[in-house]
């Protein structure tokens, strides 16, 4: 699933879901990719719960939660994810 938001700069981002490395019990990702500019690298940032936690707040957080979450999110190099 992915959801599409604005940022504060006015660049447009989709979110994706993750559970971070394949088979690792790990908890949910929200994953960020700048639609507007590709040359940003992808961040994330890790969810309380499950996958099913993380698709949740994808779906059901306000815009300016997800602003507020990609601001606090890791670029996936310094994530080691």
């Amino acid at each position: 699933m992915a959801r599409q938001f604005i940022d504060r700069d006015l660049e447009l981002w989709q979110v994706h879901t993750s559970t971070g490395r394949f088979g690792l019990a790990e908890s949910g990702r929200l994953v960020f990719l700048c639609v507007s500019d590709r040359e940003r690298a992808p961040r994330t940032v890790s969810i309380k719960g499950d996958l099913r936690a993380a698709e949740a707040a994808a779906a059901e957080l306000s815009d300016e939660e997800l602003r507020d979450l990609l601001e606090r999110a890791a670029e996936l190099r310094e994530a080691g994810v």
